[in-house]
């Protein structure tokens, strides 16, 4: 069984948000604070972030404990493992799209990236760490090319290629 699946060769969401920086370990929050506020709630993402009481000693936060603590306050959270054009149509339905991968192709940290868009070289991400953004934009802060994203994507935790959707109930 074959499901067909129409995915523009390039989007970009433009939905008006803001950009915040965190200072430490706190990516989970920042990343998914800055969805939801593309959802229209206003959430601050050093605020989300304190809230999250199953994080790793270190205060990183497990992409399954990341889910659980959104579906328990009330959104629809989905973890994925998926390929390129599986995330493309995630984001191509207009909602940012949270990544787990390294911060960079040859570094081994990991991470949650606010994917905007994508076209057929590069990703286009919002990031929180304010020393790996590349680019001044309106709706994004940092280009991935395509052949980069795919190497930090492959992280070997948990499951291949994670990616995590995040709508209102």
């Amino acid at each position: 069984l074959y499901i067909v699946v129409s995915t523009p060769k390039q989007y970009m969401i433009t939905s008006k948000n803001r950009f915040d920086y965190q200072a430490n370990n706190e990516c989970s929050g920042y990343s998914s604070a800055y969805v939801l506020r593309s959802l229209g709630v206003d959430a601050d993402g050093l605020e989300l972030y304190n809230e999250i009481s199953n994080k790793n000693n270190d205060g990183t936060v497990p992409p399954q404990n990341l889910v659980a603590f959104l579906s328990e306050n009330g959104y629809s959270t989905n973890l994925h493992s998926g390929t390129i054009l599986q995330l493309k149509h995630e984001i191509s339905k207009g909602t940012p799209v949270i990544v787990f991968v390294r911060t960079a192709p040859e570094e081994d940290y990991y991470h949650y990236l606010p994917i905007m868009g994508y076209d057929e070289e590069n990703f286009y991400a919002v990031e929180s760490l304010q020393f790996k953004t590349n680019v001044e934009n309106e709706y994004y802060n940092r280009i991935i090319s395509t052949s980069d994203f795919e190497k930090m994507w492959e992280t070997g935790v948990f499951r291949k290629n994670i990616y995590i959707t995040i709508g209102m109930k």
